[in-house]
C-alpha cells in the first residue's frame, strides 16, 4: 500500500497560504498582531517575506510593547522600526506601549507610521520623561490625516519622582510640573480636533485645573474620561458641549464636577437605548444637570440610572426639583435606582412621572412597601432586591404584565403559600420568580414550586 501523500505548507498556494499566515499571527482577541510574531514570520524565508509584507490583514492592527531598559531595548527598537516601516502601508491601528521612563521609542515608532493611520493606543508611564509627549501628539496631529481614535493610557503604577526635575528649575515645585505637563498633554489631544471622532484618556493624579480645552474636539462622537486621583475633583466639561457626542463615560476616584455640580461619575450608554447612568447626585440638581449630561448627537433618553441618589430631609423640596425634570423623562422606559436609602420618600411622586415604565429596579433603597399607580400596567420586570420588605406589597397584585419579579435579598420576607398563590394568579404573564435569600418557609416553598411546575414558571429560591 502506497503512503498517503505529503502536503507541505510551502506547497500551498498563495492565497492559501497567505490566509494561514494571517490565523497564524493575528490574535483572536485582540484582532491584532504583535510586530516581533510579524518579523519572525517575515524571516523564515523570501518567500513568506513577500507574502507577509503584501497581505493587509496582517498588519491591519499593529500592537508594540516595549522591553525594559537595557542594550535590548535598541535592538529591540531597531528590528521593529525595519519591519513597521516595511508594513507601514497597510497599518491603520497602532498599539504601543512603553512603562519605561528611559531610552524613549515612542517618538521614533510614531515617525515610522503610516499617515493614512486611524487610530493610535499609547499606554505610558507617568513621570517627567513625558515631558515630550505634547510635542509627539503634535507630531501626531500634522502626521496623521485620518487620525480618528486615540487612546492615551498614563498609569501610575511606578510612581517616578518629579523632585529631580523640580530641582533643575528653580522656583517649580514637583507639583506644579505635574500640572504643567498634564495641562500640556491634554492641550495636545485638543489639538487633533481636525480629525479625531473618538477618545479614550486615562490621566495619573495631578492637579489639573480642567479638561475644558477638550471642548475644541467639535467632531468628537465618543469619549472616555477617567483619572485615579484621590484628592481632586476632575473638572470635566459637560457632554453637551460637544456637538457631535453620541456617547460618554466620565469617572474619577475623586469624583467628577460637571458645570460646578460635584458627582461620583456619568456616562451615556448609545446602544441598545440612550442610557444615562449617574452616581452620587443630589435630586435638587438634576433639572439643572440634566440637560447638561445629554449628548447632543443621541438618541432620546430611555434608561435612568441613578445610584446614590440624595434626597433632602424636606422630601417636598426634592419631589418638586424631580418633577421638574419630568421633560427629560417622558421616554423612559427603563429606571434603575441603587443605593438610595432616602428614595421611599420620594418614590411615588417619582414613580409618577414615569407612566411609560416596562423596567423597574430598586435596589438597597429601605423599602418597606411600594406605591401604587398607573406605572404598575406597563412593567415586564420588576425587580427590588436587597430591601427592607416584610410583607409582599399590595401593590404587586396590580403590576399584572410582569414577566420577572426579583424580591432577593429581603430577608424579613415570609410569604405564606396563600399570599404566593394570590400574587401567581394575579400575575398570569410571570416567568420568573426570585425568592433567594429570603425567609421563605418550606412548607410555602414546596407549594409554590408545585404551582409552578404546572404553569412552566421558574421560581429560583
Amino acid at each position: 500500500m502506497s503512503s498517503p501523500p505529503r502536503c507541505l505548507i510551502n506547497e500551498l498556494p498563495d492565497e492559501l497560504l497567505s490566509r494561514i499566515l494571517v490565523v497564524a499571527a493575528v490574535i483572536p482577541r485582540e484582532s491584532c498582531i504583535y510586530l516581533h510574531v510579524g518579523s519572525f514570520l517575515s524571516g523564515v524565508c523570501r518567500r513568506w517575506r513577500r507574502l507577509c509584507f503584501s497581505t493587509p490583514e496582517l498588519w491591519d492592527t499593529v500592537s508594540l510593547e516595549a522591553p525594559r531598559p537595557g542594550q535590548y531595548r535598541q535592538r529591540w527598537l531597531d528590528g521593529n522600526l525595519r519591519v513597521l516601516q516595511r508594513a507601514s502601508e497597510h497599518v491603520r491601528h497602532l498599539d504601543i506601549t512603553d512603562l519605561a521612563a528611559v531610552q524613549p521609542v515612542l517618538e521614533p515608532l510614531m515617525q515610522a507610521a503610516p499617515c493614512a493611520l486611524q487610530s493610535l493606543q499609547l499606554h505610558l508611564e507617568w513621570g517627567p520623561h513625558l515631558s515630550g509627549l505634547p510635542q509627539q501628539l503634535a507630531l501626531a496631529r500634522a502626521r496623521y490625516t485620518s487620525l480618528a481614535r486615540l487612546e492615551l493610557d498614563i498609569s501610575d503604577e511606578y510612581a517616578y519622582s518629579f523632585g529631580q526635575a523640580a530641582q533643575q528649575q528653580p522656583g517649580a515645585s514637583a507639583a506644579q510640573l505635574k500640572a504643567r505637563l498634564l495641562g500640556g498633554i491634554v492641550a495636545g489631544v485638543a489639538g487633533l480636533a481636525r480629525t479625531l471622532t473618538e477618545l479614550k484618556l486615562r490621566i495619573p493624579p495631578a492637579g489639573l485645573p480642567s479638561l475644558a480645552p477638550l471642548t475644541a474636539l467639535r467632531r468628537l462622537r465618543r469619549l472616555d474620561v477617567a483619572s485615579c486621583n484621590e484628592l481632586t475633583p476632575l473638572l470635566t466639561p459637560a457632554p453637551a458641549q460637544f456637538p457631535c457626542l453620541e456617547e460618554y463615560s466620565m469617572n474619577s476616584l475623586a469624583g467628577i464636577q460637571v458645570a460646578g455640580v460635584y458627582i461620583n461619575a456619568a456616562s451615556w450608554v448609545a446602544a441598545p437605548a440612550g442610557t444615562l447612568r449617574v452616581q452620587n447626585v443630589d435630586a435638587s440638581h438634576l433639572p439643572a444637570l440634566l440637560p447638561l449630561l445629554r449628548p447632543p448627537a443621541a438618541a432620546p433618553l430611555v434608561g435612568l440610572h441613578l445610584v446614590d441618589l440624595f434626597v433632602e430631609e424636606d422630601a417636598a423640596a426634592s419631589a418638586a426639583a424631580l418633577e421638574a425634570c419630568a421633560p427629560h423623562w417622558e421616554n423612559v422606559h427603563d429606571l434603575d435606582l441603587w443605593m438610595s436609602p432616602e428614595l421611599p420618600s420620594v418614590l411615588e411622586p417619582l414613580l409618577r412621572l414615569l407612566p411609560r415604565l416596562d423596567t423597574l429596579r430598586l435596589a438597597h433603597c429601605s423599602l418597606t412597601t411600594l406605591p401604587t399607580g398607573p406605572y404598575l400596567s406597563g412593567l415586564r420586570t420588576l425587580c427590588l432586591p436587597d430591601n427592607d420588605l416584610r410583607d409582599l406589597p399590595p401593590a404587586l397584585l396590580q403590576a399584572t404584565r410582569v414577566q420577572h419579579l426579583e424580591l432577593r435579598g429581603n430577608q424579613g420576607l415570609r410569604p405564606s403559600a396563600a399570599e404566593l398563590q394570590l400574587l401567581l394568579q394575579a400575575l398570569p404573564e410571570l416567568q420568573q420568580l426570585n425568592l433567594r435569600q429570603t425567609g421563605i418557609c418550606e412548607d410555602a416553598a414546596a407549594a409554590l414550586r408545585a404551582t409552578a411546575a404546572e404553569r412552566s414558571l421558574t421560581v429560583l429560591q
